[in-house]
């Protein structure tokens, strides 16, 4: 009979520790970072510096070339700038318009180069610490570039989330 109460609160005090030990793994922090992020309303900065290595006659030479984007979020719309410039050649600096679902920025980007105006369709993945910018076959129609199609396309330049000032 001892035996049998022994064990018996054996098996209640594993399935009592079973039990914390589930709680307390379901409130720890780590948990949260496992947790889907989800973009919400507000201003948000990023930017990325690209090395090149440029050769120039027998020297070889580090050029740094910029990308940065900023963005408001307000509700599903989108509004912001993308920038890229370079250490040499002509930056492209635009501005762009779009909505948001699921983390996924669907906007039209209107920008200067070579002093004509362009348009191009460009999709930007939210993410916690970083936006990243799809790449893919795009076609013109009625003046503007589209993608061919999305789904092919991959998310090539990751850009790190930095402070707006």
């Amino acid at each position: 009979m001892k035996l049998k109460i022994i064990i018996l609160a054996l098996l209640i005090t594993a399935v009592g520790c079973k039990k914390e030990s589930k709680k307390s793994i379901i409130d720890s922090p780590e948990t949260e970072e496992l947790t889907a992020y989800i973009a919400k309303d507000g201003r948000y900065c990023f930017m990325s510096e690209i090395k090149n290595k440029v050769i120039k006659g027998k020297d070889t030479i580090i050029e740094k070339d910029y990308l940065n984007v900023n963005l408001i979020i307000d509700s599903n719309n989108v509004t912001g700038q993308y920038n890229f410039t370079p250490t040499s050649g002509e930056a492209n600096k635009g501005d762009f318009v779009g909505t948001i679902k699921d983390n996924v920025i669907t906007s039209i980007y209107t920008y200067i180069q070579k002093g004509k105006e362009s348009k191009e369709e460009i999709i930007f993945k939210v993410e916690r610490n970083q936006i990243s910018l799809l790449g893919g076959e795009k076609i013109e129609r009625e003046g503007t570039f589209y993608f061919k199609d999305k789904t092919q396309g991959i998310y090539m330049i990751q850009i790190p989330k930095i402070n707006c000032n």
